[in-house]
């Protein structure tokens, strides 16, 4: 099942990629600041990491205004599609969920606190369980 989770998300990852050329323009041009469109709660905070197996591993940082998910070697930064897509979040003192729209697409990312160092993805099929670092 991981092993499907993970061809999956990478299967999704060139729907949201962009270059870092393409970062770099976007973060200097103060049309697209997203004015802090991404407010992860503070218990987010941090980099959260799920082990796959062997070698493989897929990482969410959180930051405020940002968040960056990693995975096989890629990263990518959200905050370019929150600032010039969709972006909508919900918080609680235990529950996360985002949702990114880019070109008609839209995703939802459903993250709920376990305990102060793990917590649960759940991707709709199923979840994964992150620890934080």
């Amino acid at each position: 099942m991981k092993k499907l989770i993970f061809t999956l998300s990478l299967a999704m990852l060139p729907l949201f990629s962009c270059s870092s050329s393409d970062n770099d323009e976007q973060t200097n041009n103060p049309a697209t600041v997203n004015n802090n469109k991404i407010n992860p709660p503070a218990w987010i905070i941090g980099k959260w990491t799920s082990y796959l197996g062997g070698t493989a591993y897929q990482s969410y940082t959180f930051s405020n205004g940002d968040i960056v998910m990693s995975m096989g070697g890629y990263s990518q930064s959200y905050k370019y599609i929150a600032d010039n897509g969709g972006y909508s979040q919900t918080s609680s003192d235990t529950e996360f969920t985002f949702t990114l729209a880019n070109g008609g697409v839209a995703q939802t990312f459903k993250f709920k606190k376990v305990t102060a160092t793990k917590l649960n993805f759940d991707n709709g099929n199923s979840i994964t369980e992150f620890i934080k670092e």
